[in-house]
């Protein structure tokens, strides 16, 4: 059994130090969350860094404009906002981009 999240509607993550904001932003003209999935790995030059040690599995977001990233491993829960909640967030972003 799985339990489905869906990743643009994330919200809050968990980490060892305590829950983050996730922040939304706009990506092919939807608002969504920042979370994401990738492969892990420190980086110098935009070239990996090798230290003997393979590419994780890892995760991603920002949290006040600030990428916070790290090993799936270090994931102990997400927080997700409903279908409709997650509708109204972007109902509210495309109302409000309209007015601007």
């Amino acid at each position: 059994m799985a339990f489905p999240v869906e990743m643009t509607n994330v919200t809050g993550v968990l980490l060892a130090d305590g829950w983050h904001v996730v922040d939304w932003a706009v990506e092919g003209g939807e608002l969504v969350s920042t979370f994401a999935f990738a492969r892990f790995a420190f980086t110098s030059g935009g070239e990996a860094v090798q230290d003997g040690r393979s590419v994780v599995a890892g995760f991603s977001f920002c949290e006040n404009r600030e990428l916070i990233a790290g090993p799936l491993s270090s994931l102990l829960a997400v927080r997700s906002a409903t279908a409709e909640q997650a509708e109204v967030r972007r109902a509210r972003s495309r109302e409000s981009a309209a007015v601007s």
